[in-house]
């Protein structure tokens, strides 16, 4: 679902599995496990998922720490963050759909004329402008405090990370669920430089997979594609993954949301 049924990774690239909760529960943990191959998973009497790594991606400390933790912080931290949030809703909820069908006022504003110069300009912008991304606006003051308002929107958690990766693997990342909006998966993609630096000290990546239909909007494609985000299709994951990056998937894909 997650890759509009059409991308199906080989069954050699690891996968990393997270499991977080959908956003709307105020309350919620994170953890993330990593894996290998499909083999059967032995559990241990501690039940811990270390057990299943096999050897190959052990932790390169001395076990499980914690990467982020919150707690509440009072009232006025809760309507700060409401306030943040609701802004940040209210950007995709609000400002893509008016993108997205803003044009069909056109005719009407400005005529024939009118709408075949947005023809014109929408088909210049989708193939002639490049889209490229950039690692340090991802991590840098002007979008770190939209990855800021999604982690004070839940309180009271802890991300742990039970093992280091090996950066000279590439890895596919799978979230679960999805929920209304992307609030685990946004941090997993948006603090990935902080959760898994021995991937990007080796000179890699994550690119998050994004329903393709986001892509067409005008102006929106290309800030998701800056932020590091791809389409969700075979061609596009395959190509990232030949590159040697890692991916991010959330595997309910846009049905769950709708």
């Amino acid at each position: 679902k997650g890759f509009n049924r059409q991308a199906q990774v080989p069954s050699r690239i690891p996968a990393v599995m997270a499991k977080g909760g959908s956003c709307s529960t105020p309350k919620g943990e994170a953890k993330a496990m990593g894996g290998g191959k499909q083999q059967p998973q032995q559990r241990s009497g501690s039940g811990s998922p270390q057990e299943a790594l096999g050897g190959r991606d052990r932790p390169a400390g001395e076990g499980s720490r914690v990467l982020m933790e919150r707690k509440a912080e009072g009232w006025w931290s809760d309507v700060k963050s409401a306030a943040g949030l609701a802004v940040f809703i209210a950007s995709f909820c609000v400002m893509a759909p008016v993108l997205a069908l803003g044009w069909l006022a056109v005719p009407y504003a400005f005529g024939a004329k009118g709408m075949a110069a947005f023809v014109v300009v929408y088909t210049i912008s989708q193939t002639m402008i490049p889209k490229w991304y950039s690692r340090r606006y991802k991590d840098g003051p002007i979008h770190a405090p939209i990855i800021n308002t999604l982690v004070t929107y839940v309180r009271d958690f802890k991300v742990i990370k039970e093992a280091d990766l090996d950066p000279s693997r590439k890895y596919v990342f799978a979230w679960h669920p999805h929920g209304r909006m992307f609030y685990g998966f946004g941090m997993l993609v948006g603090l990935f430089s902080s959760w898994y630096p021995e991937i990007v000290a080796s000179g890699h990546d994550i690119r998050g997979c994004v329903n393709d239909n986001m892509f067409r909007i005008p102006l929106l494609g290309h800030w998701l594609h800056l932020i590091g985000l791809i389409e969700c299709n075979k061609r596009k994951v395959r190509k990232v993954l030949a590159r040697g990056d890692s991916v991010g998937v959330i595997v309910g894909g846009i049905e769950e949301v709708l």
